[in-house]
């Protein structure tokens, strides 16, 4: 099955009309005719009914669509996969933290986080510290942020992203994530969390001590 033969079945499929199909596709009508012949000669059915003077989709071609959709967003989706460096994390990363980093510190490191890595998707959730630390042990986060007295959990490990002013004791932003083998907050295999430790300078700037 070839993907152009996909791309221009969806076309005729939204259109319903070959001219105007083969106008959007730049290509001669009898091509556009011939491709969808040649699907479903492959697929050994009909996918368009053309007894009356407009064409309809039959319910063969009707179940096709949703297929053709996914397989060519798949194909857009790999296609941009491809042209981003392999050293770049990718993905989504959920991260929660304390109602005071959300409003104060939080938007400025995660506008800079995007801009230096556009691939990765950011969930923020705010949460008290307990809240915040069980989600992460559940696995529902990837991380948090938080400030004052680390975890004293074996599971999870703290480290100090930033210090911060006017905080006394608990003057520093804290990245806590499930520990990993040496006691240290892990690193996803794909560095997205890690990348956090490189953005954190950001909580010191651009927002109000609280």
């Amino acid at each position: 099955m070839e993907l152009r033969h996909l791309r221009t079945f969806r076309v005729v499929a939204r259109t319903l009309n070959l001219t105007k199909a083969a106008a959007e596709l730049h290509y001669a009508q009898s091509s556009v005719t011939e491709q969808i012949q040649a699907l479903e000669a492959q697929l050994d059915t009909q996918l368009f009914d053309r007894s009356g003077r407009r064409i309809r989709l039959t319910p063969s071609g009707e179940r096709l669509i949703t297929y053709a959709d996914r397989v060519l967003a798949l194909v857009e989706e790999a296609k941009a996969a491809m042209e981003v460096d392999p050293g770049e994390p990718v993905g989504e990363i959920v991260v929660g933290a304390l109602e005071t980093l959300c409003i104060q510190r939080v938007p400025a490191l995660f506008t800079s986080y995007r801009a230096r890595w556009p691939q990765v998707r950011i969930s923020v959730r705010e949460g008290g510290r307990g809240e915040l630390y069980g989600a992460v042990r559940r696995g529902e986060m990837d991380a948090c942020l938080t400030f004052g007295a680390p975890p004293a959990d074996p599971t999870l490990a703290s480290e100090i992203l930033a210090h911060l002013a006017g905080h006394g004791i608990a003057g520093h932003a804290d990245l806590v994530a499930p520990a990993g083998e040496q006691g240290q907050p892990d690193r996803a295999a794909d560095g997205r969390t890690g990348h956090l430790r490189g953005a954190g300078s950001l909580l010191t700037q651009g927002a109000v001590s609280p």
